[in-house]
Formats: structure tokens, C-alpha cells, sequence
């Protein structure tokens, strides 16, 4: 089974910065060779009827086991990760992440998650525990803002980011009027991409009414 592009770059990024936080912290100094991840993945979204990452655990496994084996890709460390199903809930989310920093071993890094609306709790807690997190897919644009997430980064393109391909293609058409439909309930984010894409339309339509 071949991983997809975006899962293996979002391997390959955890690896670096895992490199890179071996060389400036104390982690080198540890005589055990066992790094230890939180992963959250929203699996089982019955009760927040979000977004579900569930097919692509198998595939975020399969990355860090090839980490693993690799001869060339910290090769004097094994990564144990923890995943946790955060249910694509904020709440329950939050709770799994302070469960998981407080218990042993202490981890170094987090992985996930996959639901933008319980990814933002987190990842704005994350600085004020030196923890560094990366997202294989939240696509939130309230996640760019680096004053609220410091340490948070992510593979995916946040979705504020085909504003200009939408834009483009009113533009082709010499559109003069231009309707959205959104959803509202339970989070913000398709609230703040709708103001995001009428913003940029009204910058850069001239023509628009």
C-alpha cells in the first residue's frame, strides 16, 4: 500500500523538527533511545457530526513505522506515539490533551489533529508547555494566526488559501454578483471563510455589486 504524498510529507516533516528538537534540547541527552508523541485523530463523530480522520490513521501509522525502520531517519530513536479519538469535539478534546501531559512518560511532540475545531484548543495551549504540534490536515484559516498558535503548524493548505483560484475564476467569467452558503452551527470556521473569500472579492472585483 502506497502512502499518499500529503502523509508521508507530514511524516517527514515530524522527523525533521523531531531532528531538530534533538539537537537544541535535552531530549540528546535522554540514555533511553524512545521519543514519545500524543497523536489525536477524530474518529467516532456521532455526537459533534464533524469531520472524521478515521481512514487516515492506518496511513499515519504506516509513516511512523517506516520512520522507525529507517536506517537514515533518526536512526538512534524509535517514536512512540499515543493516538486518542477526539470525537471532532473541542471540549472532549482538551481534555485528552491535559490527560496526555500529565501522565508519564513526558511527551515531546503532538501530532494531529485532523478536526480544525478541536485541533484550536490545543494548539493554543500547546506554547505554554513548549510543545510543538503539527496538523496532517486542519484546514482552518483561524489557524495562520501565529499570535494565538505558536507552535502549531500544519501540511494542509488552509482553506482561505483557494480564495485566490475563486476569485480567479469570477474574474474569467466577468461576474458581477456572487452568492455563498454556509454552515454556522457548532464552529466559526465556514463563517470566517465566507467573510475571508467576500473580502478578498470585494478587493479585487471591481465590478462587483
Amino acid at each position: 500500500m502506497k502512502l499518499s504524498q500529503k502523509l508521508i510529507s507530514t511524516c517527514q516533516s515530524v522527523a525533521f523538527l523531531l531532528s531538530v528538537m534533538l539537537i537544541f534540547s535535552k531530549v540528546a541527552a535522554f540514555k533511553h533511545k524512545k521519543l514519545h508523541l500524543s497523536g489525536f485523530v477524530p474518529i467516532d463523530i456521532s455526537a459533534s457530526g464533524g469531520f472524521s480522520a478515521a481512514g487516515m490513521l492506518p496511513a499515519l501509522e504506516m509513516g511512523f513505522a517506516e520512520i522507525n525502520n529507517s536506517s537514515q531517519v533518526l536512526a538512534d530513536y524509535k517514536l512512540e506515539i499515543n493516538w486518542s479519538d477526539t470525537k471532532c469535539l473541542a471540549g472532549y478534546s482538551t481534555s485528552l490533551f491535559m490527560e496526555e501531559i500529565a501522565k508519564e512518560p513526558t511527551k515531546i511532540m503532538l501530532v494531529g489533529d485532523g478536526c480544525s475545531m478541536s485541533t484550536q484548543p490545543i494548539a493554543e495551549a500547546c506554547p505554554y508547555y513548549n510543545l510543538i504540534m503539527i496538523s496532517y490536515i486542519a484546514a482552518s484559516p483561524v489557524l495562520s494566526d501565529k499570535s494565538r498558535y505558536k507552535t502549531f503548524f500544519r501540511m494542509a493548505m488552509p482553506d482561505s488559501s483557494y480564495n485566490g483560484p475563486r476569485i480567479a475564476v469570477m474574474r474569467h467569467f466577468n461576474w458581477s454578483r456572487i452568492a455563498t452558503i454556509h454552515q454556522t452551527e457548532n464552529s466559526n470556521y465556514f463563517s470566517l471563510l465566507k467573510i475571508s473569500m467576500t473580502k478578498h472579492a470585494e478587493q479585487t472585483l471591481k465590478n462587483l455589486k
